[in-house]
């Protein structure tokens, strides 16, 4: 499988919208011209293996990043001499299916992870389905003994669920400031469903598919591995999943946080829209009936007279599949940066389009709602997949293929 094949996962395409809908819109929204970013470039800090899907930092102050590839291999990468080891730290390629979005996802550390050795994964794999045996995908815990190498035999799943197809997984994991562990989940649906009916999974909260999902992995549940932490918003709520924080998302690829505790979220849109939003407890991002910031277009003319009287949240940006950014189709969402060494991106949003190979940021105004810089940082020759903040605060990311790990640095 190759890098065409990783782009058809985050993007999967058919495509606009309008109706009696409260929609929870940025005040003072405008469009804002695009502008080059001076005083920061991106530099290539080393080599990788191939198919990187995710990166990240366990801050533990070992100046090492740990890099997941989509083969289900995991490799440590030493941020003083710019290599990795090429003995992998983790080796799950048996039990990992990759094809398509099918993969390792991602990796995050327990908040704990110095002292206790326990990080998370997210892949796909076989296993055995409601309707018999196919593709799953799940959310498990390993262990390392003195975080030196992970332990394939210490896995504990945590979360297991079908995968209809082989796109639109999500695949985001990240612990907040309050401990708990945060997963997004793609609707899994595809374009041979026509529709509203494509996604309509993300606006049922008796699932999980489509939705931001808010756990506890350190205490257990009655009937489950992990606990239901305290302000769920849908906690005890009859049918509805008590792990949902947040839902009508499509395919959520990458969460992270800011020092003020906001969540930031790059969700890919269908043919049209890529969307940035900032999730809020129990909010409602609007797929399938919007995407981005327009009804979605691929809805049927019956469904577009009849979209439900809901509230959905806007995203505080979004854009379209035409200049500057055409091609764009797979946002991979980034890091507000909160470092010390680049003056120029402080308090931007840094993300980017692996469709188009291109690094961008945003600066949002909080108080005012309103998204005041719109910036092109620079145009690559590879396609990024994942973002991270070092323990420092400074922006690392990789490439899928060739696998490259990048760093944004001032100019």
């Amino acid at each position: 499988m190759g890098l065409n094949a990783f782009s058809h996962r985050l993007s999967y395409i058919p495509t606009a919208m309008l109706a009696f809908t409260l929609l929870l819109t940025p005040a003072n929204a405008q469009e804002v011209r695009q502008q080059r970013l001076k005083g920061v470039t991106i530099k290539k800090m080393g080599s990788g293996p191939f198919f990187l899907t995710d990166i990240a930092d366990p801050k533990d102050g070992t100046q090492r990043l740990f890099l997941t590839t989509q083969k289900g291999k995991i490799y440590i990468y030493d941020t003083k001499n710019n290599t990795y080891d090429r003995k992998p730290f983790l080796d799950i390629s048996a039990r990992v299916v990759m094809k398509y979005d099918m993969g390792l996802l991602s990796i995050a550390f327990h908040p704990d992870w110095k002292n206790n050795g326990k990080f998370y994964c997210f892949y796909s794999g076989k296993g055995k389905t409601a309707k018999g045996h196919g593709f799953v995908a799940r959310v498990s815990e390993f262990q390392a003994a003195g975080g030196k190498q992970g332990a394939a035999g210490s896995e504990r799943e945590l979360l297991v669920f079908p995968s209809h197809i082989a796109c639109r997984r999500g695949g985001a994991l990240v612990f907040g400031k309050d401990g708990m562990l945060y997963i997004g989940i793609g609707d899994s649906a595809g374009k041979r469903m026509k529709g509203a009916a494509s996604g309509i999974v993300a606006q049922q909260k008796e699932s999980i598919l489509g939705k931001i999902l808010r756990i506890d992995v350190d205490n257990k549940g009655d009937k489950t591995p992990y606990a239901i932490p305290p302000g769920n918003p849908f906690k005890g709520g009859g049918k509805a999943r008590s792990e949902i924080w947040a839902y009508g998302l499509r395919n959520p690829w990458r969460i992270s946080f800011d020092s003020a505790g906001k969540m930031w979220v790059g969700d890919n849109g269908e043919d049209t829209r890529e969307e940035i939003n900032i999730i809020i407890k129990g909010g409602n991002y609007g797929w399938p009936w919007r995407e981005g910031t327009i009804q979605f277009p691929g809805l049927t003319p019956d469904e577009k007279k009849n979209v439900p009287n809901q509230t959905f949240r806007e995203p505080i940006f979004d854009y379209k599949n035409l200049p500057p950014r055409t091609r764009a189709y797979a946002i991979i969402g980034g890091h507000k940066y909160e470092g010390t060494l680049v003056e120029a991106l402080k308090g931007v949003y840094v993300y980017a389009d692996h469709g188009i190979k291109t690094v961008f940021g945003i600066r949002y105004d909080i108080q005012k709602q309103q998204v005041t810089a719109d910036y092109l940082i620079q145009k690559m020759k590879v396609a990024p997949t994942s973002f991270c903040r070092d323990a420092q605060g400074e922006l690392w990311f990789v490439s899928y293929a060739p696998g490259g790990v990048y760093k944004l640095v001032k100019n």
